[in-house]
């Protein structure tokens, strides 16, 4: 026994040493090592139904998460879509503004030009009833 091992305790001016077995610690290892061999039918059959129980939802997880990033694509698809659509759109609505802003301020000059002619012929010849 070492010396670490051994306590002196003092009680009625006697000294007592106790010594403290080491070997407790060993027969406690060796039970515990000796536990998993006893079993090793019993913890293949453990290991392939956990085996069997993660396999499955390894598999569905990975289905789930394949769904998942094939719906992200789609979404990403028709918003890209979405935005072509609308650029489109605001392309032919620009070109429709400015179509029917070109036609009614032609129109207006056309009135305008008319206008003032008819206002001269009838300055020019008196008549303000025209």
């Amino acid at each position: 026994m070492s010396a670490e091992a051994q306590k002196p305790i003092e009680d009625d001016d006697q000294e007592i040493i106790i010594e403290q077995e080491e070997e407790v610690s060993d027969d406690v290892e060796e039970t515990a090592s000796s536990a998993p061999e006893t079993e090793p039918d019993d913890n293949a059959e453990e290991l392939e139904s956990y085996s069997k129980g993660v396999q499955k939802r390894i598999s569905r997880l990975t289905e789930k998460f394949r769904k998942e990033e094939r719906d992200r694509q789609e979404a990403v698809r028709v918003a890209q879509q979405l935005l072509q659509e609308k650029q489109n759109l605001e392309g032919r609505l620009k070109q429709l503004d400015s179509g029917y802003l070109n036609e009614y301020g032609a129109r207006i000059e056309a009135q305008v030009t008319s206008a003032r002619r008819n206002y001269k012929d009838a300055y020019d010849s008196g008549d303000t009833e025209r």
